[in-house]
């Protein structure tokens, strides 16, 4: 993947990415936090990411951070 690849990927999920954070996680602050991880690690990864497997790549990684969020904080919180 190259940096046009890559910012075509951030174009066409960057939206989606969030609202799928957002929707785990209930705080903007950390959707926004998430999503950036998530591209972060996506350019860190580039040589190893192929095109077809974008979007589940950075889908994934947006899931599983969102489920490290509600490891971290106590239940009565989310509430």
């Amino acid at each position: 993947m190259d940096a046009k690849a890559y910012n075509e990927a951030v174009t066409t999920w960057a939206d989606s990415l969030f609202r799928f954070a957002l929707k785990n996680v209930r705080e903007e602050e950390e959707a926004k936090d998430i999503v950036q991880t998530a591209f972060e690690t996506l350019w860190l990864k580039k040589e190893a990411v192929s095109i077809d497997s974008v979007k589940s790549f950075l889908f994934t990684i947006v899931y599983r951070r969102s489920m490290d969020f509600h490891r971290k904080i106590p239940l009565q919180q989310m509430e």
